[in-house]
């Protein structure tokens, strides 16, 4: 963040133009309207690249192009994204004074604040950087999940992450960062819950991984303007979801009980595998318990 880079650190400007005043008095006296903004953003961005009932364009081969519906929701949201830094310009800044994660304001009722810097950046670097996490992790977390865990990951690591920030960090923020460390957290206990099926591919990929987020922890250290608390929460609301709906793909064999009304095998690493995630599988066992 800006404070830093899960959120960046954002500071009001000292002049915000006619325009943007009466934007930001507009949305100051209807809170309600900055959900809708943003609601409607990523609902537009949403109706043109996700449509659930096409069929991928082009074989998986390790790599996913923008426009592949494979990767549907990451296209979606770095449309809205984008849109919501140029709203912040159109708008002179009035949709970051709305929209950033500001304690005093959170404090006060304004809840929405907790999610909304997803949608808000500091500088166009900031915009940069975030977009090629997101673009580099997002398809990969989508392809391996499904679009809704893969939402489900994305927003509860970014509402975890501000909320954390929220009761750590004093600054204000912006930015993206928190549900991206989410989809880091994820993708660890996706490859560490599977290391037998992925073998010393998915050890190798694991440690990488580790490796980027201890380098990241690092620099966060060493940098003031990077929020560590927004990081840390962000990461941690990615492994939470991950492990409670996220994939849990269990190996069956040809004699194993497979409910094909709810369950559906297909094949990875050479291997026939169910979909059992740990929150669904122990709803159903209580629920045929309660049953009996």
């Amino acid at each position: 963040m800006v404070r830093g880079g899960g959120a960046s650190r954002w500071t009001k400007p000292a002049r915000v133009n006619a325009i943007g005043k009466n934007i930001a008095t507009a949305l100051s006296k209807n809170p309600g309207h900055v959900i809708s903004f943003t609601s409607s953003l990523a609902l537009g961005a949403s109706t043109v690249y996700y449509d659930q009932h096409r069929r991928p364009s082009r074989p998986y081969n390790g790599t996913l192009t923008s426009g592949d519906p494979n990767r549907a929701l990451t296209d979606a949201l770095l449309w809205a994204t984008a849109g919501g830094y140029v709203l912040q310009l159109l708008s002179g800044h009035a949709f970051t004074a709305v929209g950033a994660k500001v304690n005093a304001k959170i404090a006060s009722g304004q809840v929405w604040r907790l999610l909304t810097p997803l949608l808000l950046h500091g500088s166009p670097l900031h915009l940069f950087v975030n977009c090629m996490s997101l673009n580099n992790l997002g398809p990969v977390v989508e392809r391996q999940f499904g679009r809704e865990q893969f939402m489900a990951v994305y927003l509860g690591a970014g509402l975890l992450g501000n909320f954390l920030s929220f009761k750590r960090c004093p600054n204000n923020a912006v930015g993206a960062s928190s549900a991206i460390f989410g989809l880091v957290g994820a993708l660890g206990i996706y490859l560490n819950r599977h290391r037998d099926l992925f073998g010393d591919y998915g050890d190798k990929v694991f440690q990488n991984l580790l490796g980027s987020v201890g380098l990241n922890a690092m620099f966060g250290m060493m940098s003031k303007r990077i929020d560590n608390w927004g990081h840390f929460g962000g990461f941690l609301g990615g492994v939470i979801v991950a492990w409670t709906v996220g994939p849990n793909l269990v190996v069956v064999g040809a004699n194993d009980k497979v409910d094909h009304r709810v369950e559906e095998t297909r094949t990875v690493a050479r291997r026939r595998v169910v979909n059992r995630p740990l929150l669904q599988t122990y709803t159903g066992e209580f629920m045929e318990e309660f049953r009996r």
